[in-house]
């Protein structure tokens, strides 16, 4: 990782990987929502994959030097997206099952709220440090 980056943001890769997870959760959801759409496929995301990509795309920052230059979208979904394969296939052709779905959301929900309290402690750490406590 580039140093210049984590000095001006040390919370870059927390933030990176919430943003990550919060991707992700909306995509369980889409697919519980369709679980009974027919032909629905399931998708879901890598995680590991994603947030090595929407690292280094911010660690790869373009210079911006005129107002009218666009903004790269920062979005890992595009890149590691994948069809989850079904266990069982459906009749009406949906890959949707409501019980692996579930597993991943709660799954994805506990990870989230470990990074969160992560960010939390690595913040109230710094505090301490900077506070001389």
């Amino acid at each position: 990782m580039d140093s210049r980056i984590s000095e001006r943001n040390p919370f870059k890769l927390e933030e990176s990987a919430l943003s990550v997870f919060e991707q992700r959760s909306a995509l369980l959801t889409k697919n519980l929502a369709n679980a009974s759409t027919p032909n629905y496929k399931a998708q879901d995301i890598n995680f590991h994959e994603a947030l090595k990509q929407q690292t280094t795309q911010t660690n790869s920052a373009l210079n911006i030097s005129h107002a009218n230059h666009l903004q790269p979208k920062n979005n890992a979904q595009n890149h590691s997206l994948y069809y989850r394969v079904p266990m069982a296939s459906s009749a009406d052709g949906n890959t949707v099952d409501d019980e692996i779905e579930k597993t991943k959301f709660v799954e994805n929900a506990l990870h989230y709220q470990a990074s969160l309290s992560f960010l939390q402690s690595k913040k109230a750490s710094m505090l301490k440090a900077i506070r001389g406590d």
